[in-house]
């Protein structure tokens, strides 16, 4: 993990090194195209017009929002139960460390 001394909020936008940003900038730029070249046809497609609706938007981001939430639920829930059982086991790893030393 790379930790970084405290600096602003915004200088800390605009670091480079140890960012994902550079393993991601082809993705973006294609993204970016796609979009701008959507934008300039604004719906029409090979002389038609295609009338573009939030609708299908809005349904997918709703899945999408609650398969997230589903599987961020799960992971906290297995996080949990490994914590759980890692201060378990320690408790147990000492007491039968302790015993011997403290019967004798």
């Amino acid at each position: 993990m790379i930790v970084r001394p405290m600096q602003s909020w915004f200088r800390m936008l605009f670091v480079w090194n140890g960012s994902v940003l550079q393993s991601i900038i082809p993705q973006l730029i294609v993204i970016g195209i796609l979009s701008s070249l959507a934008v300039l046809t604004h719906g029409v497609v090979f002389g038609e017009k295609i009338p573009l609706s939030t609708v299908p938007f809005t349904l997918f981001g709703l899945t999408l929002a609650i398969f997230l939430v589903f599987r961020n639920n799960a992971s906290y829930a297995r996080f949990t139960e490994a914590r759980l059982l890692w201060g378990n086991l320690l408790f147990f790893a000492h007491a039968d460390v302790a015993d011997p030393v403290l019967s004798a």
